[in-house]
């Protein structure tokens, strides 16, 4: 008998990624390295709040891309939904109203992404956390992932979980004026009008909090860990380091 699938010639591993890829590295700041990041994203969140968006901007590892950090990005464009609701004069808000908004262009949700240097010098050989190298992965395919992530519509179409990612760390840009290692300094420079900050993050806050020129951006400070999925085999909530730390453990036996 012959085999159906003998003569089916495999597609080119760049045209595979190239398909992947579609319309992702728009949103992704790397893409454009000749502009100082700051100044191409304040360009981008006029064009947003000229159109009547509200603009969400929060910071992030997302080392092992998981479950639970997809569950914050999604609560993140929520608030996002609430806020714009409220502007409006809506306070009986629904869930279907919330859902509604968050998966509309009426939220934009910015993100950005520690850099691997950044990550290396705050999160690696941290004791309880794996003490271990990080990141794990690095910066382009942290983002990668992060950019195909969607957000689906009550009628079953879907759109980016995220609308545009940049990076901070002192190796994020090539532009000297100004502080890019500063995620703070990122928020109050573009002017969002919510700002998600984990209660972990004390010296962010009181830059947040202090700054003069936040010019009224909602700040929102968030417990790490009271939204999230819990995992049998992790024994609590997922975490990048719960799977490091159960990877290890592992190994530990063999």
């Amino acid at each position: 008998m012959k085999n159906a699938f003998a003569e089916f010639d495999i597609v080119d591993s760049q045209t595979v990624k190239s398909i992947f890829e579609c319309t992702t590295r728009s949103r992704i700041h790397a893409m454009h390295p000749e502009k100082c990041s700051i100044t191409y994203l304040q360009q981008k969140r006029k064009a947003w709040g000229d159109d009547g968006s509200i603009v969400v901007f929060t910071a992030g590892v997302f080392d092992i891309l998981h479950v639970s950090h997809l569950l914050a990005l999604t609560h993140y464009r929520l608030l996002g939904a609430k806020e714009y609701l409220l502007r409006r004069g809506k306070t009986d808000i629904s869930t279907s109203d919330l859902h509604e908004v968050a998966a509309s262009n009426k939220v934009r949700l910015v993100l950005s992404v520690d850099s691997d240097k950044r990550v290396a010098k705050d999160k690696a050989f941290v004791p309880g956390k794996g003490n271990c190298p990080k990141p794990l992965v690095s910066w382009e395919n942290r983002v990668l992932l992060l950019a195909r992530q969607q957000v689906s519509r009550s009628d079953g179409t879907a759109r980016p979980l995220v609308d545009f990612i940049t990076k901070h760390g002192s190796d994020s840009c090539v532009c000297d004026a100004c502080p890019h290692d500063d995620n703070a300094y990122i928020a109050n420079a573009i002017n969002p009008d919510v700002v998600v900050v984990s209660a972990g993050s004390p010296t962010t806050i009181q830059k947040l909090t202090e700054n003069p020129e936040s010019n009224g951006s909602k700040l929102i400070v968030i417990q790490e860990g009271e939204l999230a999925y819990h995992d049998a085999l992790i024994g609590g909530p997922i975490k990048s380091s719960a799977i490091i730390l159960r990877a290890q453990s592992g190994l530990a036996r063999t």
